[in-house]
């Protein structure tokens, strides 16, 4: 097994040789699949290709695919046979959350017309509908969709409340309210369903029940949440509190000055001035994040999870584990070159060809 450790390896080259391999491995399936989505549903697959020319890039695309990939050769099975499922899978699950989180995180959004949210959503809604199409005609797809349309169902729930607590300024005094949304079944760290929809479904269709599945949602909760610390001060900015925030506010009792920052930087964007957090308010804002453990308690919980995941994987699958524990490992990769530039990352460029 390809192993991170980070006594030894570079955060940053680990990740790009992890990468590679998994180009590699799979560059001939990313191909086939790109063909079945355009035979699969002509009008979607033009959105999707047009929204991929104007910065919904296909490597963005691709690396969600290399980890179904994995989790179906961690069941036995070779991903080869299912080009039209991970076709459909494109619409029904890949297509609709990035294309609404590009919507999500634009903080102009809050004092405009929703009219681009809302081609968004129609836009997501479309290629949902494509993507049931193909799964119901497959061989074995509807059980896939029964299982992926739940998931949808939840991650379309988190969404939706994300959305509706955005900018929300009685949230920065009250923190716990958002936190206790943490231990719900809606939990904004399983919002994305990345391992959770692919491994399921696909056991699902080949008839195998996984005897033990809660790893895979300590997957989702760890890859979420290494998500939100990479992205505090783009979060902010869209008027998004996540997790790392949420406690670092929670463990505010006395100056108030996260809460501060944050509601000054709000109102500047709510009245239409500059929408980006000035380098002296960021400075702040991670120094702050580092004394109340914004960084740390979050990153202990990741490598926790981790580890629930790596055993999982050990335990429940018979097929080829090593592409899976290798996302597992740049995992561990990512969250140490977070640390490294303490918390003001910026990700190498990866090109799928």
């Amino acid at each position: 097994m390809i192993e991170f450790r980070s006594d030894v390896n570079d955060p940053v080259e680990f990740d790009k040789a992890g990468l590679s391999y998994l180009q590699d491995r799979y560059r001939n399936l990313v191909r086939e699949v790109k063909l079945a989505v355009r035979a699969a549903a002509p009008f979607e697959s033009a959105l999707l290709l047009r929204d991929v020319a104007s910065g919904m890039e296909w490597s963005t695309v691709a690396r969600h695919l290399y980890l179904a990939f994995a989790g179906c050769e961690s069941l036995g099975e070779k991903p080869s046979k299912y080009s039209r499922l991970w076709a459909a899978y494109v619409f029904t699950r890949v297509v609709p959350i990035l294309r609404l989180n590009s919507q999500m995180r634009d903080p102009k959004s809050r004092g405009r017309s929703q009219r681009e949210f809302v081609a968004a959503f129609f836009h997501a809604l479309s290629a949902l509908a494509a993507g049931s199409r193909t799964f119901i005609s497959m061989s074995g797809g509807a059980r896939f969709w029964g299982v992926v349309s739940s998931l949808l169902s939840r991650m379309f729930q988190v969404v939706y409340e994300e959305e509706r607590c955005r900018f929300e300024h009685s949230f920065l005094f009250n923190p716990g309210l958002l936190l206790s949304r943490y231990e719900t079944q809606l939990s904004p760290l399983l919002r994305s369903s990345m391992l959770e929809m692919p491994l399921l479904g696909m056991a699902a269709i080949v008839g195998q029940a996984l005897r033990d599945h809660h790893w895979v949602t300590c997957y989702e909760k760890a890859r979420q949440i290494l998500d939100d610390l990479a992205d505090i001060r783009e979060d902010i900015m869209c008027g998004r509190l996540t997790f790392p925030v949420l406690y670092a506010l929670q463990q505010d009792h006395g100056s108030g000055n996260l809460r501060r920052i944050i509601a000054d930087l709000w109102h500047r964007i709510e009245k239409g001035g500059q929408p980006g957090i000035l380098p002296e308010e960021w400075d702040q804002v991670r120094k702050l994040m580092r004394d109340y453990g914004g960084f740390e308690v979050p990153s202990v919980k990741a490598l926790r999870w981790l580890k629930k995941v790596g055993d999982g994987i050990f335990s429940s699958l018979p097929g080829n584990r090593e592409p899976l524990l290798l996302h597992i490992e740049l995992k561990r990769a990512y969250l140490a070159r977070l640390r490294a530039s303490n918390f003001d990352d910026t990700p190498p460029s990866f090109e799928v060809d």
